[in-house]
């Protein structure tokens, strides 16, 4: 239903209600003023020339010839004479009416009528009366009539005449039927629409408000003064409806129309829509009469506005979305967008046909006139998937890959579904579009830490029994390698033999150390002694022809980790660095720092900003390519020669890195050299632990030592090595008989060192008996491998040294002799 009229329709409405009406049945009155004037007149006229005719002739010429119905009667209603207008007002004749009386022809229930005004005409208090009345038409029909009833007295007649002049007023009743009945049928009408009807006389400062106008500012009767209206009008829209209203009155519009909020007799504010029209001016143009309509429009409004922050809200998400987000409209090859957001439109420019001739860019586009893949294959039209959304398929997570401008492959993930109308039609399809690509190399890098902790499970799994193995043949070879002569070719081949093993043991701890299976223990300490004692090793083992600088520059350079990882770190990055070098060239190691505000670009997301220490180790080698360069801390990826290199030296120094809290990242282009960029927190303390080098000392003789482990050839090994550094070892494979011999005799040894793990009972199960049983014994726990959780039962013991396997002469001599120092 439409909320308001036309103007015209309006105004049609407007003449056709109550205030035509109006005027309509005031004309009535000025006709039947005009109307008893003439009968005054022509009464006074009559009488005067009935007291003045000279004949009879004259006055009965004139009665015959008036317009207007005359009869007169007897006191008693009886018709004395009627004239010819009477007669055809009735339809009955003279002779007829003469043989009747005046309430024969009036209506039954209009007989009553005047009576009182007539028995005071009879007292004289009154002169004469005027009564509407319904009179019967001899065929029937009803006549409607204003009359005037008088006295007249006839010279030479005893008593007096009543003289009924009768004025037909039918037609007008008919007009004034028909302007009810459509006043009752646009009442209706308004009603059904909820206008209120309002009539303003300017001049006079007076407004009639139709029933619905004051329904809808709740009151029962509305003050018709105009400034009632305008009190009403809500603060903030008052200057702009009292304006705009201004300009029409000035004649500046051809209609007035303004939405606005008016208050109720409630106290509420409602809005409402105003509409009106002067209908009326004078010569000078000045505004007598303006008429017009008002609806409530307060739900509408509600509506709206509830419809505004709903669309506002809507569009703020999309283009606050951190994704590409759209929402098309469409068929086919026919998709309109009507909102996205500037990533997505930035897709869809990067991805417009280059012949698209300005035109904004049809959304089916992107991925559908250009290379489109699923799993690899090219998608046919029907397949793609904003065309399949179109074609009413929900799209969920679907991963395609478009080609960009230069032929890359962009990895995307799609999210689309259509929405339905009421008719069950298709009237939009949302659409979130991701570039994927830093999620697929998450997964990469996820897929890749997987098979990295399986790596380092099977190497946790295997470090102990292969440990083990390593350690019997270094500690055999070490021991031939005292029998036999160092110029000949078996004291040669048994170096060559320790070498091998060494690096095999370097290769198991560096899986265990980059699958995080080795145990850290960080403390605050001081990075540069440990650099600059790790230089005087590095000096002498890297090539004469390769310069190492040192610019130890940083003022705070304590942070949180261990001394043996710190070399590690420099070792392998200064190892890498020398063998990148062909002929002369140089290393340069230093250190500054630097307060992070917030995470570098490429340094990760889960880079801590704060007070750091920055180590930078750079070579002036050949360099790599950028396009490989990014991938040099992947797990074995390496660009030397077969047999050159396993690819885990700066994946282990990442991750060593990483685990003391700390990032890394490798920078380099071709003929520029390989940069290596190492960050650490600050560690938050103010006098760190000073690293003291260990200093070997000499073996005390004539000690008993304890040697419990499952491997009957690594006893024997460490027999003879404990043996020529002068100490008596009793050797045992069984733990529980080993603990037994103990118990014994608990004083008889000087220290046990004990396999960690054993069948039957643990190592450091076994410590802590032993430990029950004589507290101050001296303890070595010899480990093949050792998780976290094995580290920590171990440190709540009081274990005086943790040695790991392999180890060597040198290993164990240095271990035996720490421990009895604690207890000597």
């Amino acid at each position: 239903m439409p909320e308001i009229l036309d103007q015209e329709q309006l105004e049609n409405a407007l003449r056709d209600n109550h205030p035509e009406n109006a005027r309509l049945e005031e004309r009535i009155r000025e006709l039947e003023a005009e109307n008893q004037s003439l009968q005054s007149k022509l009464i006074e006229k009559q009488k005067k020339e009935l007291a003045g005719l000279e004949s009879e002739a004259k006055f009965q010429a004139m009665f015959n010839q008036s317009g207007v119905g005359v009869a007169l009667f007897n006191l008693q209603g009886k018709f004395v004479e009627a004239n010819p207008a009477i007669v055809d007002l009735s339809g009955y004749s003279a002779e007829e009416l003469n043989r009747m009386s005046f309430s024969d022809i009036t209506f039954p229930e209009d007989r009553e009528t005047g009576v009182k005004q007539f028995l005071d005409m009879l007292e004289g208090k009154i002169s004469r009366y005027t009564v509407e009345r319904r009179y019967r038409h001899k065929d029937g029909s009803t006549i409607y009539g204003i009359s005037q009833i008088s006295m007249v007295r006839i010279p030479g007649s005893p008593e007096p005449f009543v003289m009924a002049q009768v004025v037909n007023i039918s037609e007008f009743k008919a007009i004034q039927r028909e302007l009810r009945e459509k006043e009752k049928k646009h009442k209706l009408v308004m009603d059904a629409l909820g206008f209120g009807l309002w009539d303003w006389d300017i001049a006079g400062g007076t407004v009639y408000y139709n029933p619905a106008w004051a329904a809808i500012v709740e009151e029962e009767a509305v003050d018709p003064a105009y400034e009632s209206w305008e009190s009403r009008i809500h603060p903030d829209d008052r200057d702009r409806v009292l304006n705009s209203l201004n300009n029409h009155l000035l004649g500046l519009t051809p209609v007035w129309l303004e939405e606005h909020r008016l208050k109720t007799s409630k106290g509420r504010w409602k809005w409402v829509k105003g509409q009106g029209r002067v209908v009326e001016r004078l010569k000078n143009e000045a505004p007598l009469r303006m008429i017009g309509t008002m609806a409530d429009i307060n739900e509408r409004k509600q509506v709206e506005n509830t419809l505004y922050k709903t669309t506002r809200i809507l569009e703020e998400t999309i283009q606050q979305a951190p994704y590409a987000m759209f929402i098309m409209e469409g068929s086919v090859g026919n998709a309109n967008l009507l909102i996205a957001n500037e990533m997505a439109r930035g897709f869809m420019n990067q991805f417009a046909a280059e012949d698209a001739g300005g035109r904004p860019p049809d959304p089916t586009e992107l991925g559908c006139h250009l290379y489109s893949y699923i799993d690899g294959k090219e998608i046919t039209s029907e397949r793609k998937p904003l065309n399949r959304a179109l074609a009413g398929e929900s799209i969920k997570n679907e991963r395609f890959y478009v080609l960009d401008a230069q032929g890359e492959k962009i990895p995307m993930e799609i999210n689309a579904f259509p929405v339905y109308g009421k008719s069950g039609n298709i009237v939009a399809v949302p659409v979130t579009l991701f570039d994927i690509s830093k999620t697929l190399e998450a997964e990469k890098d996820r897929l890749q830490m997987h098979k990295l902790e399986a790596v380092g499970t099977l190497a946790g799994g295997i470090s102990h029994d292969f440990n083990n193995i390593l350690s019997i043949i270094i500690g055999h070879a070490e021991i031939v390698s005292d029998e036999v002569s160092k110029d000949g070719q078996a004291y040669q081949s048994i170096n060559a033999i320790l070498e091998a093993c060494l690096r095999a043991r370097d290769v198991v701890k560096q899986l265990l150390d980059f699958a995080r299976k080795a145990e850290i223990d960080l403390k605050p300490m001081a990075v540069t002694p440990v650099i600059q004692e790790s230089l005087t090793l590095l000096r002498s083992s890297i090539p004469a022809n390769i310069e190492i600088k040192a610019q130890l520059t940083a003022k705070n350079d304590v942070v949180m980790a261990a001394p043996p990882q710190i070399k590690q770190v420099l070792v392998n990055l200064c190892t890498n660095a020398s063998q990148a070098i062909k002929g002369r060239g140089e290393i340069k190691i230093s250190t500054d720092n630097l307060e992070l505000s917030s995470p570098w670009p490429g340094w990760g997301e889960d880079a801590t900003p704060g007070a750091c220490l920055r180590l930078m180790i750079e070579d002036s080698g050949e360099g790599m390519d950028p396009a490989i360069a990014h991938r040099a801390l992947e797990p074995y990826f390496t660009t030397k020669d077969v047999g050159k290199g396993t690819g885990m030296g700066l994946p282990v120094v990442h991750g060593l890195i990483k685990s003391m809290g700390g990032f890394m990242r490798v920078s380099s282009g071709r003929k520029k050299g390989v940069k290596v960029e190492i960050i650490l927190p600050l560690a938050k303390v103010k006098n760190p632990a000073k690293t003291v080098a260990a200093k070997e000392r000499p073996a005390r003789k004539a000690m008993n030592v304890l040697v419990v482990d499952d491997e009957k050839a690594l006893i024997a090994t460490q027999k003879v090595m404990l043996k020529r550094q002068g100490y008596d070892v009793v050797g045992e494979t069984d733990a529980l008989k080993a603990l037994e011999i103990f118990r014994t005799n608990p004083g008889q040894f000087d220290l046990a060192i004990v396999d960690m793990s054993m069948p039957g009972i643990n190592g450091d199960a076994f410590a802590r008996e032993l430990k029950k049983l004589r507290p101050d014994i001296p303890i070595i726990l010899a480990t093949g491998y050792s998780d976290e959780a094995t580290m920590k039962r171990i440190r709540s013991l009081e274990v005086d040294v943790v040695i790991n396997k392999p180890m060597t002469r040198s290993d164990l001599s240095q271990a035996v002799n720490a421990a009895l120092k604690r207890h000597a």
